[in-house]
């Protein structure tokens, strides 16, 4: 029988790219994504996709979605993990 491993976080690493280059880009749209969505391709930097995901799972916390919730987003797939 095989063990199921545990998943392992990105977060560290986020977090210390975040603290060392934080006006580095982070993220950058799809070019399509104006005919898809009708909204203009963003390159966040990192400090900005942190304050965007926060507000973000902020916005969970206040709904009081349950923890370990899969929800997504455009380009997003996360498991919210509220106490």
């Amino acid at each position: 029988m095989s063990e199921i491993e545990e998943p392992v976080s990105v977060l560290p690493a986020l977090d210390a790219i975040l603290a060392q280059r934080p006006d580095s880009l982070a993220l950058i749209d799809s070019p399509n994504k104006q005919r898809v969505t009708g909204q203009f391709p963003r390159q966040p930097t990192y400090a900005k996709a942190d304050r965007e995901i926060s507000a973000l799972a902020a916005h969970f916390v206040e709904a009081e979605l349950p923890s370990h919730s899969v929800v997504t987003n455009q380009d997003l797939v996360a498991v919210i993990m509220t106490p």
